[in-house]
């Protein structure tokens, strides 16, 4: 009986041994960038990583219609922490969009299409490279020539190597879009002759491109099956591959999945394993548009299983997905939630090369986020896109953040649970029913406002904040109130926005804040509860209702 007791209590320590060294690894986020700082219609950003640099790049347009479009670049050679100043790497005399970005050491490269030619060659593709990490640029170089229109470039880096892909019109006549590839062998300087991957008479497109070592891999929507007729039939998703460094390629291959209306695919490679993502319709009816996914371990020759990520409500589309080591990242945009507060960035990690899926995470809120892109590197996530406020109409800003793994004791989780301490919901990513919130923010009647002014008359830390524009501020308002025009944005030969006001504000004091009737003021909470505002209050009925209750005003 005394052995057994020693036995139990032995397991028993062993037990809480375990518990207290056993590591969770949970993944904390950085605050959100802007990149743009105030540029607005600026759309289309695509990411790389390198070491210790991180490479963005984006589509820039000097009018919301489109015209004059350019191409951007900025970089962090600190993992994100810091950036130098954006670079024009392609000028305004003629629209170019879709870039596309990749890096492999101190090369660099940037895609994209440029119309400059449209009389004589329509759309053509372009590159410039760096072979300093992005200090400096060389001179552009003009990858097609042929007189039909070449779109929507990706390129994919790999030691020396250089692949570019795109969407070719060529052969409209007999086999619609097709999709054709070129390589450089010495990291830009010259290039092979082009070849042509996909001759079904049918639509393929959306294209996504992966390399590793001499393994190279394009997935993109086939329509060679499309039927609206019973039984119905629709785009799949479909790929093609290359062992020998893209000398070769393989005949065009549909994946193995069950699914139906597949869209958006995007591909990543990591040593022998291929891990491809893409929307899928196949339960149109319950959940709209999910996310699914698929991985192969032996270089794209079988296949696993489907995986499916997500399964809520609305639409989940555009899934962008990258990989390091026994990490794969996927984020996607989801439309659940879409009114009121926009499209949001959710994001999962699957560990064990794609076999251990955590929680979906949401990475932003309150704004219309899409066109989000995806790398990884050093066990780190990098995410960027396009935002634009739910508020303001001046267009899209680019926006970067990063997730960096962190692993404590589980003892350590559990007290930090208990207690309420360790990285914040905003560093971890917010949870998906939790949004990022001020500690308080309540809609008030005018006498609730007025006692609360005057319980507040000497603190320094309240501030009254009035939304009307200064023609309505100078027909009355509330005494001591500071005028920050909603409209800022909207008014001819201004750079100020009404997000970058707020800003500027203390978001630890408490305001109370209210606009002629009521529009303006909750749409401002909103933007001022995204913002990170710590305590906001909203006259309801604004300075209209507060007159009518006899408060008083000042002019």
């Amino acid at each position: 009986m005394e052995r057994n007791s020693k036995t139990i209590l032995a397991l028993i320590i062993l037990v809480i041994i375990a518990f207290a060294l056993f590591p969770v690894q949970t993944t904390v986020w950085s605050e959100s960038k802007d990149l743009t700082e105030g540029n607005f219609n600026q759309s289309k950003p695509r990411v790389a990583v390198s070491r210790n640099t991180v490479h963005v790049v984006w589509e820039s347009h000097k009018y919301a219609s489109g015209s004059e479009s350019s191409i951007l670049y900025r970089r962090s050679t600190d993992g994100g922490n810091t950036w130098d100043p954006a670079v024009r790497l392609a000028d305004k005399s003629a629209n170019k969009r879709d870039p596309d970005i990749a890096a492999f050491g101190d090369s660099v490269h940037v895609v994209w299409e440029d119309q400059r030619d449209s009389a004589t060659t329509g759309s053509d593709i372009y590159l410039r490279s760096s072979d300093d990490g992005g200090a400096t640029w060389k001179t552009e170089q003009q990858l097609t020539s042929d007189p039909a229109n070449q779109r929507r470039p990706r390129v994919a880096a790999y030691g020396e190597s250089v692949h570019v892909t795109w969407l070719d019109e060529r052969n409209m006549a007999t086999a619609d879009y097709d999709l054709y590839h070129r390589r450089s062998t010495t990291s830009g300087r010259t290039w092979d002759s082009e070849q042509r991957l996909t001759s079904n008479p049918s639509i393929q497109w959306r294209q996504s491109m992966a390399a590793y070592e001499k393994s190279v891999y394009v997935v993109y929507e086939d329509y060679r099956d499309w039927r609206y007729s019973a039984p119905v039939r629709s785009s799949r998703i479909y790929y093609v591959k290359s062992t020998d460094g893209g000398a070769s390629w393989s005949a065009e291959n549909k994946l193995p999945t069950n699914g139906l209306w597949q869209f958006y695919p995007d591909v990543a490679a990591s040593a022998n394993y291929v891990y491809v993502t893409w929307s899928d319709g196949r339960s149109w009816t319950t959940t709209k548009l999910d996310i699914w996914f698929i991985r192969s371990t032996d270089q794209g020759s079988t296949w696993s299983d489907e995986t499916r990520i997500t399964s809520d409500s609305g639409r989940q589309e555009f899934s962008r997905i990258a990989a390091d080591g026994r990490s794969v990242y996927i984020a996607w945009q989801d439309l659940e939630s879409e009114m009121p507060t926009g499209t949001d960035i959710y994001y999962r990690e699957g560990g064990r090369y794609g076999t251990d899926w955590n929680a979906p995470i949401r990475l932003s809120g309150y704004q219309w986020q899409d066109g989000q892109a995806a790398a990884a590197s050093n066990a780190q996530i990098y995410l960027v896109w396009a935002e634009e406020s739910l508020t303001e109409t001046r267009g899209t800003e680019i926006f970067y953040r990063q997730g960096t793994p962190q692993s404590r004791p589980l003892c350590l989780v559990a007290v930090d649970a208990l207690l309420g301490v360790g990285p914040s919901a905003k560093e971890r990513g917010a949870p998906i029913q939790a949004a990022q919130k001020p500690a308080m923010r309540r809609l008030v009647t005018p006498q609730e406002a007025a006692a609360l002014i005057q319980k507040n008359k000497n603190n320094q830390s309240f501030a009254i904040l009035d939304l009307q524009t200064p023609e309505e501020f100078k027909t009355g308002h509330i005494e001591n109130a500071v005028n920050i025009d909603y409209y800022i944005g909207d008014r001819t030969n201004n750079s100020k926005t009404l997000r970058g006001e707020l800003n500027k504000l203390d978001k630890n004091k408490t305001y109370l804040i209210y606009c002629l009737v009521d529009f303006r003021a909750r749409a401002t909470m909103d933007m001022m509860e995204h913002l990170g505002f710590r305590e906001v209050h909203d006259i309801s009925g604004g300075i209209v209702q507060w007159t009518a209750e006899g408060l008083p005003t000042v002019k």
